[in-house]
C-alpha cells in the first residue's frame, strides 16, 4: 500500500482549485432581504425625524417670539415698576429671563412671573378704566350740580322748587285697599272657601 492511500480523501491535498459553490446560502439571501428593509425603514425614519425638526423648529420659533412679546409688553413693565428691588436684583432677574427667551425653555419660575405680571397688568388696565368712570362721573355731576340743570331757563319745567315745596309720598294701607275692593265688588259675602 502507498503512504497516500492510508491518508483519507478528506486530508488529501493537491494542487487541483476546489469548484467553489456559487450559489447563495438560503440564510444569507433571507439575511440580504432583513437588510434591504431595514435600510429603507431607516430612510423613512430619518425623513419623518427631519420634517419634524422643521415642525420642531418653526414651533420653537414661535415659542420664542410669544415669550419676547410678553417679555418685553408685560414682564419688563412690570419689572421696572417693582419699588421695594433694588436694580442689582432687577438686572439678575432681568438677564436670567432675557437668556430663558433666548433658550425658548418655560420653566416654573417663567411661568410663575409671567401669570404676576400679566395680573399686574390686569390690576392696571382695571385702575385705569375705574379712574375713567369715576372722572366722568365727577364731570357730570359737576355738570349737574353746576350746569345745565342749576339754572331755570334750562331746566324744562322752568321753575326750581324748594324742598318744602315737594310733597311727601302719601302711605296707603294696601290691605284696607285690597278690602274695599273686595267688598266693592260684591267679593266675600260670608262664604267659606
Amino acid at each position: 500500500m502507498s503512504q497516500t492511500s492510508d491518508i483519507p480523501q478528506t486530508q488529501q491535498t493537491t494542487n487541483e482549485p476546489v469548484a467553489e459553490n456559487r450559489t447563495p446560502h438560503p440564510d444569507l439571501a433571507s439575511i440580504l432581504s432583513k437588510i434591504q428593509q431595514l435600510e429603507s425603514e431607516n430612510s423613512r425614519l430619518n425623513s419623518e425625524m427631519k420634517a419634524n425638526q422643521i415642525k420642531y423648529g418653526k414651533l420653537q420659533d414661535e415659542k420664542k417670539k410669544s415669550m419676547e412679546e410678553l417679555m418685553n409688553n408685560t414682564i419688563q413693565k412690570w419689572l421696572d415698576n417693582l419699588k421695594d428691588t433694588d436694580e442689582a436684583s432687577k438686572a439678575q432677574l432681568t438677564a436670567g429671563l432675557k437668556s430663558l427667551v433666548s433658550d425658548g425653555h418655560e420653566s416654573g419660575i417663567w411661568n410663575v412671573i409671567a401669570c404676576a405680571s400679566s395680573n399686574w397688568m390686569a390690576n392696571v388696565n382695571e385702575i385705569e378704566k375705574l379712574t375713567t368712570e369715576v372722572n366722568d362721573l365727577r364731570k357730570l355731576r359737576e355738570e349737574l350740580n353746576d350746569g345745565r340743570f342749576s339754572n331755570e331757563d334750562t331746566r324744562i319745567s322752568g321753575i326750581k322748587r324748594s324742598a318744602d315745596q315737594i310733597s311727601e309720598p302719601v302711605v296707603r294701607n294696601v290691605w284696607d285697599e285690597f278690602e274695599q275692593l273686595m267688598m266693592k265688588n260684591g267679593g266675600n259675602r260670608g262664604d267659606i272657601y
